[in-house]
């Protein structure tokens, strides 16, 4: 498909809200009718028309950068790759906020075209700007043409020096990161980095050549917990370059830290308490380990502690084991007895990040069930209520959020219940700008009634897109919060942004932005107004507390 060449290049983008001389005076009827108009052909892929109504609104009012996204849009999708660039600038302009993202958008524009020195010129203005996405330039399809030459593996990040040996490979690779750091961090774009983190730079610089390559990713967790926020993280539990964990996933229960799931041939220790790992109990484990361990809040420290309590070469690290292929547990069952079992180190296992259903002859109970669908409800009649449980902020294959969203609505306006019940301990996050729908429902039923009620249960794994989602719901409605504190906080810094060290290839996330979820709350978390705990007892006995409460508290009213 062609689009004739952009008229309005010609024009003088004077100002914010200024017209061009020549433009057609829309009244304001006419340009609302006009932009819908706009909006129906570009969905439609009608290509041509979409681009020739977005110069004829933007004649008329060119500061929307909204539309000139669009018309960058209609162009890039249609081949015209130079007017995309043009158009994709002009919305920069009225930017206020993500120009790196823009900035790459007119870097791949010129890419497409094959003009070389501007792609290059707007990549290095989008990583100037701190550019998230920048492992990924030399796979962009726009730059393959250049993807081997220098100058483009320098500013992919990927520069790899000749004739290094193995420690200053890693001290290339340190000094990489903590220029990312610089570039990238939420807070350290604008601060200096505190003299305590670069002096761990320093020391773990000078201290290399004595270090296994495995005790340096340790370090490096360390360095990055001291960036003070939950998303900030070394990717050490999985991939190439995981390291080697033990076949036990444990919880820290009310009443201690319990053997909750274990591979097939650990099977028989699930449901014992954990007394001691190594030479030290749980709790001087969790004490040790705190520098170590990514977080937002402490709560989130028991969530994410137990990925570090079963990774020996943390534990080797804190001074717990000097074996990191066997690990001595000391462990006691229920009737009191004690057991000391080796337990070997292997690479991969299940990383769990919630709870699971125990190993039962008896049905679990509701929050235990259905843990592979994203979102999911049912009635509760004996309790006048509807219940959802909320697993990833995502959307489903076959329904997403916003179906979804509609369909509970709907549901709850044809039932009419009293309660609408939340549950989202399990869920961890994911795309936070899927939430507006949800969060209109829950609005939307508590003005359907006199008197309904929204309860949230919560807990250690409720965290990232999902914490916004409930600091939301905290803001724009009455929700009675249930069960343990959030992960975070109702306002964090945090984003999954995947860096990769050069020599090393470890993998790690640098956090790039703050989520504000409501503004007037100050919190470290979401405190529960009905605070409940789940003793390991109750789990294993498939009991439920939080929903418990929660049915307590409805029959009471």
């Amino acid at each position: 498909m062609r689009i004739r060449a952009l008229p309005i290049l010609l024009l003088a983008f004077t100002s914010l809200f200024g017209q061009a001389a020549d433009s057609h005076v829309l009244s304001g009827a006419e340009y609302y009718r006009l932009n819908l108009k706009a909006r129906d052909a570009l969905d439609a892929n009608k290509l041509a028309e979409a681009a020739e109504l977005y110069e004829h609104l933007l004649s008329a009012y060119p500061g929307n950068g909204d539309s000139w996204e669009k018309l960058g849009s209609c162009y890039e999708r249609s081949g015209s790759f130079p007017n995309a660039a043009t158009a994709y600038e002009q919305a920069l302009n009225l930017a206020a906020g993500s120009r790196a993202y823009i900035e790459n958008q007119i870097a791949e524009m010129w890419g497409r075209a094959g003009e070389r020195a501007q792609a290059l010129e707007w990549i290095k203005k989008a990583n100037a700007d701190g550019f998230e996405r920048r492992s990924g330039i030399l796979s962009d399809q726009a730059f393959s043409n250049w993807k081997n030459e220098p100058e483009f593996i320098n500013v992919g990040g990927q520069t790899k020096p000749l004739n290094l040996n193995r420690d200053d490979r890693w001290r290339f690779d340190l000094d990489f990161l903590q220029s990312e750091i610089r570039r990238l961090h939420y807070r350290y774009r604008w601060d200096s980095l505190p003299t305590s983190i670069t002096t761990m730079f320093s020391a773990l610089r000078a201290d290399i050549s004595g270090l296994s390559d495995e005790q340096i990713v340790v370090r490096i967790q360390r360095i990055l917990a001291q960036l003070g926020d939950g998303h900030s993280v070394v990717y050490f539990f999985g991939g190439d370059h995981g390291l080697k964990r033990l076949p036990l996933n444990l919880y820290f229960f009310s009443d201690g830290l319990y053997v909750m799931h274990a591979s097939p041939e650990y099977k028989d220790l699930v449901g014992y308490r954990v007394v001691k790992i190594g030479d030290l109990d749980p709790e001087t484990i969790v004490q040790r380990l705190a520098p170590y361990v990514t977080r937002d809040n402490e709560i989130q420290s028991r969530a994410m502690g137990v990925y570090f309590i079963t990774t020996p070469e943390f534990l080797r690290e804190i001074g717990a084991v000097r074996d990191v292929d066997r690990v001595t547990l000391t462990l006691q069952g229920a009737n009191g007895e004690t057991k000391v079992v080796s337990v070997p180190s292997q690479a991969g296992g299940d990383l769990i990040r919630s709870l699971v259903p125990p190993e039962s002859p008896n049905a679990p109970p509701l929050y235990l069930t259905r843990l592979d669908e994203a979102y999911w409800f049912v009635e509760l009649p004996e309790a006048k209520a509807v219940y959802f449980q909320f697993h990833h902020v995502m959307n489903a294959p076959g329904e997403d959020l916003e179906a979804f969203a509609a369909r509970l609505k709907r549901f709850l306006d044809e039932k009419r219940p009293d309660n609408l019940i939340i549950d989202v301990r399990h869920n961890n996050g994911g795309n936070a700008q899927l939430l507006p729908p949800l969060l209109r429902t829950l609005v939307q039923f508590e003005g359907s009634k006199p008197k309904p009620q929204i309860y949230i249960i919560s807990g250690r794994t409720t965290y990232s897109a999902c914490q916004i989602f409930i600091a939301q719901a905290e803001m724009l409605t009455h929700a009675v919060f249930v069960g343990e504190p959030s992960a975070s906080s109702p306002n964090f810094i945090g984003e999954d942004v995947p860096v990769t060290l050069p020599f090393s290839d470890l993998m790690l996330s640098i956090s790039t932005r703050y989520h504000e979820g409501n503004a007037s709350d100050p919190w470290i978390w979401i405190p529960p107004t009905i605070p409940v705990s789940l003793s390991s007892k109750d789990y294993f006995a498939n009991r439920d507390p939080a929903l418990q409460s929660i049915a307590e508290v409805i029959k009471g009213e």
